[in-house]
């Protein structure tokens, strides 16, 4: 029955237009924002750590437009995981840098792009969708009645989906040294084994050392990647990492790779998902975050 419900449910956000969606995200937002409660508070403290030096006025306005965007992120990607890719397909507009992508699927030693948490990621995977399956780790949601909508909504935009573990982990792996592409979420806070502290906005963060893996033993190119939300629509951008991320130094690395997140970020700061805790976790005897 839940299942039942939620599928109905999302159906009919998916009948909704983009711009109405929009609206509603707005409003989302701006009650989160209101209401002060835990996003708004994650979101507001993200801020302050990241950027210390900016007017506290201007960092309330960031914090509240970030709701806003994460709202409309939710909204869009219930309407894209259930529609057909091409009722989505006229939402993308543009595309930034698409020579970047094309040199590196030129490339014979495969393709890792990395999608941050940044805009609409989805649509990244829609764009691509059209050089071929990208091979992804996939996370069960903790709602188990949306797993198989969202599983097979992934699958259709082009994703070859892994299970988040070590056999997932080879498997991508092998996709990547027989030439093929991948694409990972590189923003999200690793299990400590899989991880080292990097700064991130000058902040310690556990940074995944996946990346670094993935990218070491198969020396494949290695693209930024996010579906930039403008009026109408997506713009796709794509962006050179930070060479060093390549290094081999895993810390170094692991730092190169939040640069990279960084240089993603500039582009549309409001279109991050701030509330996320990126910095749960932190060295022994740092200060402890989100204390509420």
């Amino acid at each position: 029955m839940q299942a039942y419900l939620i599928k109905t449910l999302f159906r009919c956000v998916a009948l909704l237009p983009l711009s109405a969606l929009r609206r509603m995200g707005d409003g989302i937002g701006n009650l989160l924002w209101r209401r002060s409660g835990r996003e708004a508070r994650v979101t507001l403290e993200n801020l302050e750590l990241c950027f210390p030096a900016m007017d506290p006025q201007q960092r309330e306005l960031l914090a509240a437009a970030s709701l806003r965007h994460t709202a409309q992120t939710a909204l869009e990607m219930i309407k894209i995981w259930m529609q057909p890719n091409e009722r989505s397909a006229p939402l993308l507009l543009g595309v930034e840098n698409e020579q970047l992508i094309e040199e590196s699927l030129r490339s014979p030693k495969g393709l890792l792009l990395l999608l941050p948490h940044l805009g609409n990621w989805e649509m990244v995977g829609l764009w691509c969708a059209r050089y071929g399956q990208f091979a992804t780790l996939y996370q069960p949601p903790k709602q188990a009645a949306l797993e198989p909508l969202i599983w097979n909504a992934r699958q259709r935009l082009g994703n070859k989906l892994y299970p988040t573990d070590t056999r997932g982990v080879r498997a991508v792996l092998k996709e990547l040294k027989k030439g093929g592409r991948s694409a990972v979420l590189p923003d999200q806070e690793p299990e400590p084994e899989g991880g080292v502290f990097a700064p991130f906005y000058g902040v310690p963060a556990l940074t995944m050392t996946l990346v670094h893996g993935l990218a070491g033993r198969t020396d494949c190119e290695v693209l930024m990647a996010f579906g930039k939300r403008v009026a109408g629509g997506f713009v796709i951008v794509f962006k050179e990492p930070d060479p060093l991320i390549k290094a081999d130094n895993v810390t170094e690395a692991a730092a190169a790779l939040n640069r990279s997140v960084e240089s993603c970020i500039a582009d549309c700061p409001e279109q991050y998902q701030w509330e996320y805790k990126r910095f749960k976790k932190q060295p022994a005897g740092a200060p402890r975050r989100y204390q509420f």
